[in-house]
């Protein structure tokens, strides 16, 4: 294969005398030196030196072509002496003439440029370029090999496309109606994806799909976002949301959220839906008729003793609920048991002083009857209320 083009002279008729003797010994990279090089593009071509002397007469024996690949001051570099193959190599003397014109070498070599990608008829062969671009369509009807790009309005191939670039395009199409694309045995069709597995690109980032990101054999969504699964009917229904303030909601917005809270890395409870009547949405300790459906309620339970002294009919205790509430919440009392004999059956306990961070439990004899002996009995509380 040639490996670059022969050039001709930037003008006709150039015409140069030798201003050194070229010694046969003269071979590649050595130079032929010249008065001038005016007229000689610093590119490769060809010379004939000697094939006529200054008096114009043809020298045959004397004459040598000389392939030459550059322009260096006065002088062309050599490339390659009796290029041709039609003399020998010979020592030229000094005022020697030295000629650029069309001959065989020159030639032979566009030929051979030619051909490298066209056919003897002057249609293309093949194509090898870093990029090729189009401003109509290109159609290729063999195989495409590719290792830079291909640009165009549009490409059609009935063989295959091979590239080890990248194929940039604003639209992939099937080729046979019906028949998808596939791409590394992954089917393209009717705008969904058929493939047995799918593989994160980048160690540990998982696979994103539509802001879903599947990761490690979980399901990761996006904050705020609700995830659905599709009910026995196929109407999509809500599950689970991880609120921005990284509550997680679970159940459905229509009916209601279960919310899990978190205050601190090991400070979890839920928040349930509640239907409630009442004066006020947030405020449990607000009276009034209104039915209200809270979607912030918070259960707290506990239990705690109260005594009731000897010479006393009435006792209490204080309690401090785990995780304050938003608002004074409703707390419900009930006695359990009593380490005593004495009137346990009367003792009624009852509720005070509620707050939003705690509660009074008191007891109370319901006939006023002191005891004869410490008594101590044991309550179990009931708080639900607000917490947003």
């Amino acid at each position: 294969m040639a490996t670059n083009f022969y050039y001709p002279t930037s003008k006709n008729a150039i015409q140069k005398t030798l201003g050194a003797q070229l010694l046969s010994s003269a071979t590649t990279g050595d130079a032929i030196t010249f008065t001038d090089v005016d007229g000689i593009q610093n590119l490769p071509g060809v010379l004939v030196i000697n094939r006529v002397d200054s008096n114009g007469t043809a020298t045959p024996s004397k004459r040598e072509y000389i392939s030459y690949s550059s322009v260096s001051g006065t002088t062309v570099i050599i490339e390659t002496r009796n290029v041709d193959g039609s003399g020998s190599v010979v020592t030229h003397a000094v005022g020697s003439v030295v000629e650029f014109i069309s001959d065989a070498v020159w030639a032979q070599r566009m030929i051979d440029q030619f051909k490298v990608e066209h056919n003897v008829d002057g249609t293309h062969a093949a194509v090898t370029a870093t990029t090729v671009t189009t401003t109509g369509d290109a159609t290729i009807g063999g195989a495409a090999a590719v290792t830079g790009a291909i640009t165009g309005a549009s490409a059609t191939t009935t063989g295959d496309v091979d590239s080890a670039g990248a194929v940039k395009a604003d639209t992939v199409s099937e080729h046979t109606l019906d028949a998808g694309v596939t791409v590394d045995g992954v089917l393209l069709k009717d705008s969904q994806v058929t493939t047995d597995t799918i593989n994160e690109k980048t160690l540990a980032a998982g696979v994103t799909v539509d802001s879903v990101l599947l990761k490690d054999g979980g399901v990761v969504i996006p904050n705020n976002v609700v995830y659905q699964a599709k009910d026995s009917l196929g109407v999509a229904k809500d599950l689970i949301k991880k609120y921005t303030d990284d509550n997680t909601h679970v159940g459905d917005a229509a009916s209601g959220w279960v919310h899990i809270k978190s205050d601190t890395a090991n400070d979890k409870y839920l928040k349930v839906p509640l239907a409630r009547q009442g004066g006020d949405l947030s405020n449990f300790d607000v009276s009034g008729l209104t039915n209200y459906k809270a979607t912030n309620a918070f259960i707290q339970v506990g239990d705690i003793e109260v005594p009731i002294l000897s010479g006393y009919h009435y006792g209490s205790a204080t309690i401090t609920f785990p995780v304050a509430y938003t608002y004074t919440p409703v707390v419900l009392v009930t006695r359990y048991n009593s380490t005593g004999s004495e009137n346990w059956g009367n003792v009624v306990p009852t509720a005070s002083s509620v707050s939003p961070t705690q509660a009074g439990i008191n007891l109370q004899i319901a006939d006023n009857t002191n005891v004869t002996a410490d008594q101590t009995y044991k309550v179990f509380w009931f708080a639900i209320g607000p917490k947003v």
